[in-house]
């Protein structure tokens, strides 16, 4: 008899015919579920692709109309909504700046007075040509400084973009050119790609 994945995991004994259940997959039946062909999860926020249910998933990971989750890197806030209030969300929420600037051009200065290792700066927000970025500028428990720019789409409209990224202080300049990176990337994985300016701690 058959009995999906969810009800499997609660029952013992099939409700059918009482028989002690087994660990066989009805593989049969997987591929004929794997060839049919539905509407992608996310129709209501406006996707109108059907794909089959073997290929949902990749799909489901790159739809362009999947929900976002809040983009701070060290909160434990569970927020989701679609992209166009992402921005509102870290506005009202965690009271993230807009810089003033829509010539995509920001000047700031960040400091530590305490010296805090560990510490994270997290903005402004920067509109340019009708895109928002993001600034993340964190301190690591090694000493090192990382900073680099988050991009409120997708991953393939991110590569669409470039920025350039100067630090300055003592009369000596760093600079780091890069792709922005979009929100979904987790701020970890950016990291530990290098995918960022990297300063020691000693500069």
């Amino acid at each position: 008899h058959l009995i999906c994945a969810k009800c499997r995991e609660k029952i013992v004994k099939c409700p059918t015919c009482r028989v002690p259940l087994d660990h066989i997959r009805n593989r049969a039946l997987e591929n004929m579920v794997a060839k049919m062909v539905v509407p992608c999860p996310n129709q209501t926020l406006g996707c109108t692709m059907k794909v089959k249910v073997e290929d949902l998933m990749k799909h489901e990971e790159n739809c362009l109309f999947r929900m976002y989750e809040c983009p701070r890197s060290r909160s434990s806030c569970v927020w989701t909504g679609p992209l166009h209030e992402v921005a509102n969300h870290l506005s009202d929420k965690h009271n993230m700046m807009y810089s003033n600037d829509d010539l995509g051009v920001i000047n700031e200065t960040y400091s530590n007075p305490d010296g805090v290792k560990n510490a994270v700066w997290e903005g402004p927000m920067m509109r340019f040509n009708g895109n928002l970025f993001l600034v993340h500028f964190e301190q690591m428990k090694t000493g090192e400084y990382v900073s680099f720019i988050r991009f409120f789409g997708n991953e393939d409209d991110a590569g669409g973009f470039r920025y350039k990224m100067t630090v300055e202080r003592g009369g000596r300049l760093l600079s780091w050119t890069g792709v922005p990176r979009s929100i979904r990337d987790s701020v970890k994985d950016v990291i530990s790609s290098n995918d960022c300016l990297i300063i020691k701690e000693n500069m």
